[in-house]
């Protein structure tokens, strides 16, 4: 009896694993453009870029990233697939000495204006 029910246990919390280790990496919330160069893609940490923008999507970057760097470098590959030229960094956390995940809003900046950034870059 315990041995079938230890069982059905086992087996739904390896599946809910399972299922949350498969999510996307991002959720389009708006309309997704043609790619552009990750470099071209902004960090923005505290402020917010100086020009009306529309959100594309939300990102949840999952460990394997060794360094913030590396994870702010994914997140803005992410970004950049979709059409986004910026990311708001909402959460970074370390999971232990060598594995950083992270969530963030992928943002593109309304057609015709100027994206400017104040403090957009990140500290390696």
């Amino acid at each position: 009896m315990y041995r079938k029910l230890l069982h059905r246990l086992f087996v739904i919390i390896a599946s809910i694993s399972l299922l949350v280790a498969c999510a996307p990496p991002m959720v389009l919330t708006g309309v997704k453009t043609e790619s552009i160069h990750p470099d071209k893609v902004r960090l923005y940490f505290t402020q917010r870029p100086e020009c009306n923008y529309d959100k594309v999507g939300y990102l949840r970057i999952n460990g394997g990233y060794y360094s913030q760097a590396s994870l702010f470098r994914a997140m803005q590959r992410q970004a950049a697939m979709v059409g986004a030229d910026g990311v708001y960094v909402q959460e970074t956390h370390q999971l232990d000495i060598l594995e950083f995940v992270g969530t963030a809003t992928a943002i593109r900046c309304s057609s015709g204006e100027i994206n400017t950034y104040s403090s957009s870059s990140a500290s390696s």
